[in-house]
């Protein structure tokens, strides 16, 4: 698996376990959005990157499919924890434009059912 999962009543968090890249992104995305569509009340989902420290272009693609497919659905889609190179990628990328990005405690105090889990 290449995550783990906590979920708060309507909101749905994502602690990915490793790097996303061309030779697991097919993986992921399998299981994400198979997760997506047995989650029917969601209004947020989030994405924890902690633990990840490289994120390809078949990465990014995932994470970007999987935003737009939770928009479409009215989900609000966050992503937190991330390293500087990985921010630095979302922000080239456009990606900062469909997704929520928070750094360090601010989902934490916006969120804060999450602190201690």
């Amino acid at each position: 698996m290449l995550f783990y999962t906590i979920k708060e009543e309507r909101h749905l968090i994502l602690s990915i376990l490793e790097n996303i890249k061309m030779d697991n992104s097919r993986r992921f995305s399998k299981e994400l959005l198979s997760l997506l569509d047995e989650s029917p009340n969601l209004d947020y989902l989030s994405f924890d990157l902690k633990k990840v420290s490289f994120l390809d272009s078949s990465g990014i693609g995932v994470i970007l499919r999987t935003a737009v497919k939770a928009k479409a659905r009215q989900i609000k889609v966050n992503v937190f924890n991330l390293n500087h190179s990985i921010l630095s990628i979302l922000k080239l990328s456009g990606v900062h434009n469909i997704l929520n990005i928070y750094e360090d405690e601010e989902f934490y105090n916006e969120f804060s059912e999450f602190r201690r889990k």
